[in-house]
C-alpha cells in the first residue's frame, strides 16, 4: 500500500519534467538568439571590450551575491514561486534592452538579468532533481538541457531574418515573448516539488545575516569540488566568455557568421548531452568533469592560434562536446552531495561562492584584449583549465 501511495505521490513530480523539456525548447529559442546578437549590440553602444566584460561581470555579481538568499527561499516557499519571480525579471530586463538608446540602459538591463538567474538556477535545479529518482538525474539534466541547446540549429537561421528585417533589437522582444511563455506554463503545469514535511525548524526561516556570513564557507564534504570548479568559472570567464565579441571585433566575423559557430555548436551539444548525461550516471561525475576540461584544452588552444573559419567550426563542435560533459556532471554531483530540505540553498550557496570570486574574470579578459588582442586572455585561460584539471583530480571525491 506504502509502494502504490509512493507512485501516486511521485507522479505529479516526474510529469514536470514534460513541462520543464517544453519549457526548456521554448527558453532555448529566445537565448539562443539572444547570445548570438548580446555582445555585437553591447558594442555598438559602447565600442570596449573591457565594457563588455564589464557588464558580464555585473551581472555576475548581481546573481551570486542573491542567489544564496533565493536559494534559500526557495527551500522555505517552495521551488514554483522563486522561477515565477525569475521570468518576470528577465522580461524587465529584455524590455530595457528592447529601448535601449545608450549603454546606460545596459547596467540595470545586466543586473535584473543577474537576479533572474539568482532565483531561477538554485529552483530550477531543485525542482529537476526532485522530480526523478537519484539514479536518474545525469540522465534527465541531459534531457532537459539538450532541447534548449538544439534548438540553437534553428535560432540562427531565424536571428539572421530578424535582423535583416527589424535589426538586432527585434530579438530582445523575440525573447521577451519566449519569457512570458514559459511564466504562463510554471503558473499553470508545474507542480512544486518541496517536502515541507520533512524541514527542520532551521530550513524554515530566512536569515539573511547568517546567509551572508556563511556566504563564502563551502560546504561540509564539498571544499575540494568548491575550489576546483570556482577555479574553472575564473579561467573561463577570462577568456571564452567574450569570445564572439574578440571574433567580432579583431577578426570581423560577422554577425551572420557568428550566427552559424553558434549553430555549429548547439548541434553539437544537444546531439551529445542526453547520451553523456546517462555516461554520467553510469560511471560517475568526477571523471567527466576532467574529460571536459582536456577537451577544453584542445578549444582554448585552437581558438588562441587559429585564423580560419573551417577550423573554427571543428572547434565549435569540440566547445558542444565540453560543455555537454561538464554541465549534467556538475548540477548531479552537488545534487548527490546535499540533503532534499536545503538542496535549493546548497546550491545557491555554490553558485555564489563560485561567482563572487569569478565575477570580476570577463572585465580582467576585455582589458588584457584591449592591450594585447585576443591571444592574451585565452592562453591565461589555457593555463588555469590546465591547473583545474590536477585540482579536480587531487581534491574532489566520489561516492
Amino acid at each position: 500500500m506504502k509502494e502504490v501511495d509512493s507512485v501516486v505521490k511521485d507522479e505529479p513530480r516526474r510529469k514536470n519534467v514534460r513541462v520543464l523539456f517544453i519549457q526548456s525548447t521554448i527558453d532555448g529559442l529566445g537565448s539562443n538568439m539572444f547570445h548570438i546578437v548580446w555582445q555585437p549590440f553591447v558594442l555598438t553602444l559602447n565600442p570596449s571590450m573591457a565594457f563588455l566584460g564589464g557588464v558580464s561581470s555585473i551581472s555576475s555579481l548581481a546573481m551570486n551575491l542573491i542567489q544564496p538568499i533565493a536559494g534559500k527561499m526557495a527551500d522555505i516557499s517552495g521551488r514554483k514561486r522563486q522561477l515565477i519571480l525569475g521570468s518576470v525579471l528577465l522580461s524587465f530586463a529584455l524590455l530595457l534592452y528592447a529601448v535601449a538608446t545608450s549603454w546606460v540602459f545596459l547596467v540595470p538591463g545586466v543586473i535584473l538579468m543577474g537576479l533572474s538567474m539568482a532565483f531561477s538556477s538554485p529552483a530550477w535545479t531543485a525542482l529537476t532533481a526532485e522530480s526523478v529518482e537519484k539514479k536518474e538525474r545525469g540522465t534527465t539534466f541531459g534531457v532537459l538541457i539538450a532541447p534548449a541547446v538544439l534548438t540553437g540549429i534553428v535560432a540562427p537561421a531565424l536571428t539572421w531574418l530578424l535582423v535583416g528585417w527589424k535589426g538586432l533589437r527585434i530579438i530582445f522582444w523575440a525573447y521577451f515573448a519566449t519569457t512570458i511563455t514559459n511564466l504562463i506554463l510554471t503558473v499553470l503545469f508545474l507542480e512544486e516539488t518541496l517536502d515541507v514535511s520533512i524541514q527542520t525548524e532551521h530550513h524554515k526561516h530566512l536569515n539573511v545575516k547568517k546567509i551572508f556570513k556563511e556566504l563564502l564557507k563551502p560546504e561540509r564534504g564539498l571544499k575540494g569540488f568548491y575550489f576546483a570548479v570556482t577555479l574553472d568559472a575564473f579561467a573561463w570567464g577570462l577568456g571564452m566568455q567574450i569570445l564572439y565579441g574578440m571574433l567580432y571585433d579583431q577578426l570581423g566575423i560577422t554577425v551572420e557568421q557568428l550566427a552559424v559557430l553558434s549553430a555549429v555548436f548547439s548541434a553539437s551539444m544537444g546531439l551529445s548531452q542526453v547520451p553523456i548525461g546517462k555516461l554520467v550516471d553510469r560511471h560517475g561525475r568526477k571523471s567527466y568533469l576532467i574529460i571536459s576540461e582536456l577537451i577544453g584544452i584542445a578549444v582554448i588552444s585552437g581558438f588562441a592560434f587559429a585564423r580560419n573559419s573551417t577550423i573554427f567550426i571543428v572547434l565549435q563542435i569540440l566547445f558542444g562536446l565540453c560543455v555537454a560533459t561538464w554541465i549534467p556532471a556538475v548540477l548531479a554531483y552537488i545534487s548527490d552531495h546535499v540533503e532534499e530540505a536545503r538542496r535549493a540553498e546548497a546550491i545557491g550557496k555554490y553558485s555564489a561562492f563560485r561567482g563572487l570570486i569569478s565575477f570580476p574574470a570577463p572585465t580582467i579578459g576585455g582589458i588584457l584584449y584591449d592591450f594585447w588582442g585576443m591571444q592574451a586572455p585565452l592562453l591565461l585561460n589555457l593555463i588555469l583549465v590546465i591547473v583545474c584539471i590536477v585540482l579536480i583530480s587531487k581534491l574532489m571525491r566520489e561516492d
